[in-house]
């Protein structure tokens, strides 16, 4: 397979697309799903704000 040949470039576009795809469900997945293990284990104190 020659480099700039059809297939190559199509093969080229959907690697870009997956990857920033992925990239971009780890980001705002990522974030919600550490809160909530660290929460789990304990590690995030809950707030009191005084029974209201």
């Amino acid at each position: 397979m020659e480099i700039g040949t059809p297939h190559a470039l199509e093969i080229g576009a959907m690697i870009i697309t997956t990857v920033t795809a992925t990239s971009i469900i780890f980001e705002i997945v990522g974030p919600i799903c550490a809160k909530f293990a660290l929460s789990r284990a304990g590690e995030i104190p809950r707030r009191n704000d005084g029974g209201t």
